[in-house]
């Protein structure tokens, strides 16, 4: 029997399945077994593992397209191992994970499940450390998911003789769902080391559950509401919130109303550890009250068991020291650009980013908003005659791209022309006609850079539309290969804030002091 079964299930991976398996295969610990099971790929997949002669894998094909919760499911069944060890087919493992989890798993015999910390690359890159003890990730849990499943290792003999599967009435968070269970009885546990280069970009589930997602996580917050004696009905959408951006008082007030009644309910049932939920919930609400005006703060702390006078106090000097901090980083870049007086036209908000990197105004109206690759190709084609146009503004279900759109919340959208300019940032048509207007005033003809990302619609022919037309400054960002682009091939299927990723990729100090 090996001591480990590692369990990868694969669907479609062939762009990143070779790195997957030769970061298992090359483990400096090697007594393990390899289960990798094909949920019905279409692409190049199966011929990928076939292509492998290692004994230690074992390969095996659903019939059909299962899921992943059934696949994994499938996986557990089939291990032997005394630990059974999950891998993502996008992921890479590092050579020392599997050498590292079982001596923590052998010294600590009343841990069910062992995680560790991670190194997101792709989108962005940054490491990520969970908390590291029992009583820390059951709270934490409570929260959110607070383990990144390719990097688990789980008791073989608890998850078989306890039965612990994945749910598939959770498909869309089935780990999260099978975390919180063993949580309940079993000691769970995170190591501080990075151990598994996690892997960011757009083809990940979890990016693109949508509405399912919503519907289970608000079954699994109802789980834990009924689990501490709450009602589900007024505290359940302070739990849907917590964790959100960009809060309103009225909203942060429910959050703040939920977290004090966990903490109420808690002392009754004694199903966290109260010194771990005070700390962690004490963190959420600094957290939240930081976008509080300080006097309504001051009142609020209060209720935490929180000195009011020395949380202000932390919270002033938290404050002074992040914008001297960020004045120095933007003084220290406006010493090196030469000129600030330059014009950006982007086809979405990495403009605007550059201003504010550089603590510099915009002068562009393209500044939070988007348009479709051939409408930017358009206006920059032509950009005096339409930025000379009037906006036309038209109902949200008439624009071009409301499919893709539907499921966001609403925002100004209008035409310039021909062509359609989605105002994802601006609350009102007012505020962007406003701000499209003035901003037009600044433009600075003798310093335009025109950038084009390959995103929003925008295909391989608008690329190469863009690249020839007669501008003095241009830059492309494109995952498709055309002649004087820059290849970011992150960008194909991107969903979010690009300008990190493309960050990588260029100098944009150096362009800005060439215009």
């Amino acid at each position: 029997m090996p001591k480990i079964s590692v369990v990868m299930p694969v669907y479609n991976a062939e762009k990143y399945l070779r790195e997957a398996i030769d970061s298992i295969l090359n483990q400096t610990y090697g007594d393990f077994e390899f289960i990798i099971i094909d949920d019905g790929s279409t692409d190049s997949s199966p011929e990928i593992v076939r292509s492998y002669s290692d004994p230690r894998i074992r390969f095996y094909i659903n019939e059909h397209n299962m899921g992943v919760a059934e696949t994994l499911n499938l996986g557990l069944e089939l291990a032997s191992g005394e630990y059974i060890a999950r891998m993502d087919s996008d992921d890479i493992s590092l050579p020392e994970r599997f050498e590292k989890q079982v001596a923590f798993m052998d010294a600590h015999t009343k841990v069910a499940v062992c995680a560790t910390a991670v190194h997101l690359f792709g989108a962005v890159e940054v490491d990520r450390v969970f908390s590291t003890t029992p009583n820390e990730l059951k709270v934490d849990l409570l929260f959110g998911n607070c383990f990144a499943h390719p990097t688990v290792m789980l008791r073989g003999s608890v998850i078989k003789n306890e039965k612990y599967y994945y749910n598939k009435n959770f498909d869309k968070m089935e780990d999260y769902e099978m975390w919180v269970r063993i949580s309940r009885k079993y000691a769970l546990a995170s190591l501080r080391d990075v151990l598994l280069k996690y892997r960011v970009h757009s083809m990940q589930v979890t990016q693109n559950y949508g509405q399912e997602y919503e519907v289970q996580i608000r079954v699994l917050k109802e789980q834990m509401l009924t689990e501490l004696g709450l009602n589900q009905e007024k505290y359940l959408p302070g739990f849907l919130l917590i964790g959100q951006k960009d809060l309103n008082i009225s909203q942060s007030d429910v959050c703040l109303e939920l977290l004090s009644a966990i903490v109420v309910a808690n002392n009754g049932k004694n199903i966290y550890e109260p010194k771990a939920l005070r700390n962690s919930i004490v963190s959420i609400v600094k957290r939240i009250l930081a976008a509080y005006p300080r006097s309504l703060a001051f009142k609020s702390i209060q209720k935490f068991g929180l000195n009011p006078f020395l949380y202000t106090a932390e919270r002033m000097v938290h404050g002074v020291k992040s914008k001297v901090s960020n004045k120095v980083k933007v003084a220290r870049l406006q010493v090196r650009l030469k000129n600030k007086n330059f014009t950006i036209i982007s086809n979405n908000c990495w403009g605007s980013f550059i201003y504010q990197k550089y603590g510099l105004p915009y002068r562009s109206p393209t500044a939070g908003l988007f348009f479709l690759g051939h409408d930017f190709v358009k206006l920059c084609s032509d950009w005096k005659t339409y930025f000379s146009m009037k906006l036309v503004f038209i109902p949200w279900e008439s624009c071009t791209y409301y499919d893709e759109l539907k499921e966001q919340k609403a925002y100004p959208v209008a035409k310039l022309g021909d062509i359609e300019v989605y105002f994802m940032h601006y609350k009102t048509e007012a505020e962007a006609a406003e701000k499209w207007y003035r901003r037009i005033e600044r433009l600075n003809p003798d310093r335009m850079l025109f950038k084009l990302s390959q995103r929003e619609g925008c295909s391989k022919e608008d690329v190469e539309r863009f690249m020839k037309l007669p501008l003095k400054n241009k830059l492309c960002f494109a995952y498709d290969d055309v002649p004087g682009t820059i290849h970011v091939p992150e960008l194909n299927g991107f969903v979010g804030d690009e300008f990190p990723v493309v960050q990588r990729y260029t100098d944009d100090l150096k362009i800005l002091n060439s215009l």
